[in-house]
């Protein structure tokens, strides 16, 4: 429970009568000293009002993201990759942590931050940047933060701060931990060397081979087009290839800083011969 700052007898009638929302805000001249007390963390009033934004955000589908460890703030982003015009600080975060208003599910994966790599590429050469990767929260308000998020207009005195879209987004630069750089000559050599190990691979599949029993399934599994697949057929039956056409589900995940994809065949949903052409 919020417990008020004042001991005068104004500041209790105004805490029975309007509960934890009261906390003195509306005491004239009381702003440079009215703070609120939830179990045992200290807030003060400008703390309050922005754990209140925190918590009507998470109520609106926007997650909580540490972009970089020099910064001292969080950015707020949703499913659309778009950035909320508020940042808090890390420590209120963590303050409302302690104090009760909002869960970690994660604790574990919020912990580690995996590194991240891009690619920058000009005039021909490519650098190989790895920096640090981003902190994902995921936080739940909890039966006392939603109380809190109730009662919290009273808290300035005013609405909760209207929630809007950062344009353009925060700047969260990042020194990088390690650069590589690519010369003209080196990218076209990988390049090379690339489409020498991918021609290798397919001719391995469509050399032509006495020895293999036709109808037999190979193990090797290549993806290919219908239209391809009409000038292979011939050779890569002979060889022991079947064509598969069967649906799959692809599905995306971010989290760390990372993305992983994951395959899901749907077996019992094969392409009629309608929807093969579209492929």
């Amino acid at each position: 429970m919020i417990i008020p700052c004042h001991n005068s007898i104004v500041s209790r009638i105004l805490f029975a009568f309007f509960g934890a929302g009261a906390l003195c805000a509306t005491l004239p001249g009381s702003e440079a000293h009215c703070q609120g007390r939830l179990g045992k963390i200290t807030m003060k009033r400008t703390e309050q009002a922005e754990a209140a934004v925190v918590l009507k955000a998470l109520t609106k589908g926007w997650d909580l993201f540490d972009d970089n460890p020099d910064i001292d703030f969080l950015l707020f982003v949703n499913e659309s990759r778009e950035e909320l015009y508020f940042y808090p600080k890390k420590e209120l975060v963590r303050k409302m942590e302690r104090s009760g208003l909002i869960e970690n599910l994660d604790k574990g994966g919020s912990s580690v931050r995996e590194p991240y790599t891009h690619y920058e590429g000009h005039g021909g050469e490519w650098k190989e940047i790895t920096e640090v990767g981003s902190i994902a929260f995921r936080y739940r308000i909890t039966p006392d933060g939603r109380a809190f998020l109730r009662n919290a207009p009273e808290l300035p005195g005013r609405p909760v701060r209207r929630l809007r879209v950062a344009n353009p987004p925060a700047d969260t630069h990042k020194k990088p931990l390690k650069v590589v750089t690519y010369d003209k000559q080196t990218v076209q050599k990988m390049v090379d060397e690339f489409l020498q190990k991918a021609r290798a691979q397919i001719e391995a599949v469509f050399t032509p081979n006495t020895d293999i029993d036709p109808g037999s399934l190979s193990t090797r599994r290549l993806t290919c087009g219908p239209k391809l697949w009409r000038k292979l057929e011939s050779q890569a039956r002979l060889n022991g290839l079947q064509p598969g056409m069967k649906l799959s589900q692809h599905s995306y995940t971010w989290a760390n800083g990372s993305g992983r994809e994951s395959v899901r065949w749907l077996e019992d949903q094969p392409l009629s011969a309608t929807e093969a052409p579209q492929f």
